[in-house]
């Protein structure tokens, strides 16, 4: 009772195993992809950690900075005062 394929069947076989071999590439190239997109998040969350750093030690500098500025700008206008006051003394 075993039948021979016929020419149509066979092309059928060899459609469904060239389908099946196509899967297993676009699998396999998918994994690859993964694999990429995985090792590139890893590098991305270690790019954003080293910013983060950064971006906390530059805002650090800049309150030093804005707390100087602010010390200075004190002084100067103490100085300003004070040499008001002087000139308003020796000229009365």
């Amino acid at each position: 009772m075993s039948k021979a394929l016929t020419k149509e069947e066979m092309s059928l076989n060899a459609h469904v195993e060239d389908l099946r071999e196509r899967i297993r590439m676009l699998q396999n190239d998918r994994t690859a992809n993964i694999d990429v997109l995985e090792a590139n998040k890893g590098a991305n969350k270690e790019e954003i950690k080293k910013l983060r750093g950064d971006n906390k030690d530059f805002r650090q500098k800049l309150a030093q900075l804005q707390r100087v500025s602010i010390k200075q700008e004190a002084v100067e206008e103490c100085e300003v005062s004070l040499n008001c006051y002087y000139m308003i003394c020796v000229f009365q």
